[in-house]
């Protein structure tokens, strides 16, 4: 369930009697991906459901980014789709990977939104990362194995990747 202000849901509260898998879920969600979206109420609602991952992360306060990081909250970021959008204020130098990359606990997943629209596969948004955001082959590599754990995959999955990704 991916619940998204895009969707034509202007309040969280809304939602809340959709809203049934247990609070241990691993169920993602659109988070402050518009800044009409992102209130502090439909932030603490959205938090509130404990997802383990949460998509774009653009708009978000500052109480909600100290808990994504007091959680260890995994982050899927869109760079291309997001600076593409015009959700940046100066294209990829300002995408937010570059605080959260900066704040300890959170997992970063780059991710994409849709290749067919914003024409950038995977493998380019982690280009991207590297030439925008100065990161080495090993820090690549370390980036792309911080999203392994809230993969919807169970832990042989999960162990699977560890051992085959560049270990």
């Amino acid at each position: 369930m991916a619940a998204s202000a895009s969707w034509g849901w202007t309040s969280a509260a809304i939602r809340r009697p959709a809203r049934t898998a247990p609070s241990t879920s691993s169920h993602p969600f659109h988070f402050a991906e518009a800044e009409a979206s992102a209130s502090p109420e439909e932030l603490r609602t959205l938090l509130a459901w404990r997802p383990a991952r949460l998509g774009h992360v653009i708009w978000e306060d500052d109480e909600s980014r100290r808990e994504i990081a007091r959680r260890g909250l995994c982050l899927e970021l869109c760079l291309s789709c997001n600076v593409k959008a015009g959700m940046t204020p100066s294209g990829f130098e300002s995408h937010h990977l570059k605080h959260w990359m900066g704040v300890q606990g959170p997992k970063i997943s780059l991710a994409t939104d849709d290749v067919g629209v914003f024409g950038s596969p995977l493998s380019n948004e982690y280009r991207l990362a590297a030439q925008h955001f100065d990161i080495d082959r090993p820090g690549i590599c370390a980036l792309a194995r911080q999203g392994i754990d809230a993969i919807f995959g169970g832990d042989d999955e999960k162990q699977r990747l560890r051992d085959i990704m560049w270990t």
